[in-house]
């Protein structure tokens, strides 16, 4: 027996005109649910790569757990699909890792934004802020961004540690 299964085609909505319109995309059921989509600085940057299961997903997956148990008590990790959102950095993305301490959610220097369904107290889908550390891993298709582009988006929307890890070589 033969399966045939079709893409979903990623369609860009007219009116996608800054970092608000962007933002309310993502929020909207016509969202695409795979891929990474980014705004930074203006741009909207598409990967629509496979990860590399040694170098990018076993990578990411060690280092969350780690980091997780040294900080389990300070705050949380969220790994894939946690969007940080700065308008002073125009930037809405979804880093590899990241992690924000209950101290920054306290303060309010993070803040966490609702998703898709109103009055759901569990429906987050955004932070808003810099969030206490950030991990990129680095891709072929994501090497340029990793290495120019994010890191200084990072820096400008308050990020307080930025973790580039490259096991390409």
């Amino acid at each position: 027996m033969g399966l045939i299964a079709e893409a979903e085609p990623l369609i860009f909505p007219t009116g996608i005109v800054d970092l608000a319109s962007f933002r309310r995309w993502t929020l909207s059921d016509e969202f695409p649910q795979h891929g990474r989509i980014d705004y930074i600085a203006g741009q909207i940057e598409v990967d629509m790569s496979p990860a590399n299961v040694q170098r990018h997903s076993l990578l990411k997956t060690t280092l969350g757990v780690e980091l997780g148990i040294l900080i389990r008590s300070l705050g949380q990790i969220f790994i894939d699909q946690t969007r940080v959102v700065s308008p002073i950095a125009d930037l809405s993305c979804e880093p590899d890792i990241l992690y924000v301490s209950w101290e920054s959610l306290r303060s309010k220097r993070v803040v966490m934004r609702p998703g898709r369904t109103p009055g759901d107290e569990y429906d987050f889908m955004e932070f808003e802020g810099g969030p206490d550390v950030v991990v990129e891993v680095v891709s072929p298709s994501s090497a340029s961004k990793d290495y120019e582009r994010l890191p200084r988006a990072y820096f400008a929307a308050g990020v307080r540690e930025f973790w580039l890890a490259d096991a390409r070589k």
